[in-house]
C-alpha cells in the first residue's frame, strides 16, 4: 500500500534538468544574460551581483542544481519578493535565460524550457477568451509569474466571473508544475482576503519557498 500510495505522489511531480554547472559558470552566465537584458532596455550598464542579491542567486543557484543545502524544499518552488525596483524582475528574467541556454546547450533538447509570463498576461488570456491551448500551457512546465498580487483578481466572462490567476496556481498545485513567482508581498499578505483568500492562500504556503532580494530601489 506504502509503495502504490509514493507511485501516486511521484506522478503529481513534474521533473525538469537539474544545473550541472558550478556556482562561478552559474554566476557568469547569470551576469551576461542580465547585462544583455539591460542593453535590449536602453541600459548601458553592467548586471552586477553584491550583497544585496549574492544571497538570492546563491539559493537560486541551489535550488536549480538539486543542492541538498537549500535553504528550503526543493519540492516546491519560489517566491522571490522584495521592495519595488530591488532588481527581483531583471533577476528572474537573467535566471530564466541561463536556465533555457543551458538545457539547449547540454542536449536536454525534450526539456520544456521555462516561461516567464506577467500576471496581467494571464488574466488577458482568459478575457479574451483565447483558445483552450494557450490557457492549458499555463498548468504545466517551468513558469515564472511576474507581479504576483498585482492582476485584476476577477473578470466577467459573458456573464460568468472567474479568477483567473486562483485558478492557474490551483492547477499548477494539482499538476505539481514547478512554478516560480514575482512580488512586491510575502506570502502572508498573499494570503489575505484582500489577494487570494485562505483556501488559495494555503496552496501558495505549499507552493513555494520564500527568497527576499534585499536593497533598495536600483532605479535611477
Amino acid at each position: 500500500m506504502r509503495q502504490e500510495w509514493s507511485k501516486i505522489v511521484g506522478q503529481r511531480k513534474t521533473s525538469y534538468p537539474k544545473l550541472s554547472l558550478n556556482y562561478d559558470q552559474f554566476k557568469t552566465i547569470v551576469v551576461a544574460h542580465g547585462t544583455n537584458i539591460l542593453a535590449r532596455r536602453g541600459e548601458e550598464i553592467l548586471f552586477s551581483i553584491d550583497r544585496n542579491n549574492e544571497n538570492a542567486i546563491h539559493e537560486l543557484y541551489k535550488y536549480l542544481s538539486g543542492d541538498k543545502s537549500f535553504g528550503g524544499s526543493l519540492s516546491k518552488g519560489i517566491l522571490l519578493n522584495g521592495k519595488y525596483g530591488s532588481g527581483k524582475t531583471l533577476l528572474m528574467r537573467a535566471v530564466c535565460s541561463t536556465y533555457n541556454y543551458y538545457i539547449k546547450q547540454f542536449g536536454h533538447v525534450t526539456s520544456q524550457e521555462m516561461r516567464f509570463v506577467k500576471s496581467s498576461q494571464i488574466v488577458d488570456s482568459f478575457r479574451k477568451e483565447k483558445n483552450d491551448t494557450e490557457i492549458t500551457e499555463y498548468k504545466f512546465g517551468p513558469l515564472i509569474i511576474d507581479e504576483l498580487g498585482r492582476e485584476q483578481k476577477e473578470v466577467n466572462v459573458y456573464g460568468t466571473v472567474i479568477q483567473p490567476m486562483s485558478r492557474v496556481l490551483q492547477d499548477r498545485y494539482d499538476s505539481g508544475a514547478p512554478t516560480f513567482a514575482i512580488a512586491n508581498f510575502k506570502l502572508e499578505t498573499l494570503k489575505s482576503e484582500e489577494y487570494y483568500g485562505k483556501m488559495v492562500g494555503d496552496r501558495l504556503r505549499q507552493m513555494f519557498n520564500e527568497i527576499e532580494l534585499t536593497g533598495e530601489s536600483r532605479r535611477k
